[in-house]
């Protein structure tokens, strides 16, 4: 019954998100932007992946952050496949 509940959540997050999917990234000591992970399944994940920016720098505000669109259509293929 746990489980049902838990794949109805997920395709239920998953469906209400009104916007594409966006990767979270970070400014490395390499001088690189890499991809630190992906937001899907907020109303708008946009506007998720700025909150959780917010909260990264507010807990290590030497290091720098970005939301960007994920552009990647392999991820975009098997997180909506969920």
């Amino acid at each position: 019954m746990k489980t049902t509940i838990l794949i109805i959540s997920i395709l239920l997050l998953t469906g209400c998100s009104k916007s594409e999917m966006v990767s979270l990234e970070k400014y490395n000591m390499f001088g690189e932007w890499e991809k630190t992970s992906v937001m899907f399944g907020f109303y708008d994940n946009y506007e998720g992946c700025e909150e959780i920016k917010a909260a990264l720098l507010k807990k290590f505000p030497d290091s720098q952050y970005r939301c960007l669109p994920n552009n990647n259509p392999l991820a975009s293929f098997f997180l909506r496949a969920i």
